[in-house]
């Protein structure tokens, strides 16, 4: 029955696609969602169990005294 039935409706040619854009490339198969709406969701607390790993030199306390200390330069001269 399978013969009958054209190339892209078999299940061998299935596309990984993201569910809510369509978007074919940079998919996480675990979600099926696009890279770029995974990072939304996470970004926003939109997905549960999904945190935004954090590195210690981009911690939040380090961001905050950076772009102080950038106002402080910028308000001398």
């Amino acid at each position: 029955e399978f013969s009958t039935f054209k190339n892209e409706t078999q299940p061998g040619w299935r596309w990984n696609r993201c569910a809510l854009t369509s978007r074919q490339w940079g998919v996480i198969e675990q979600y099926r969602l696009g890279r770029i709406m995974w990072r939304r969701f996470a970004d926003y607390n939109q997905m549960s169990g999904v945190i935004r790993s954090t590195f210690d030199r981009y911690t939040r306390q380090n961001t905050e005294m950076m772009s102080r200390r950038r106002r402080i330069i910028r308000e001398d001269p």
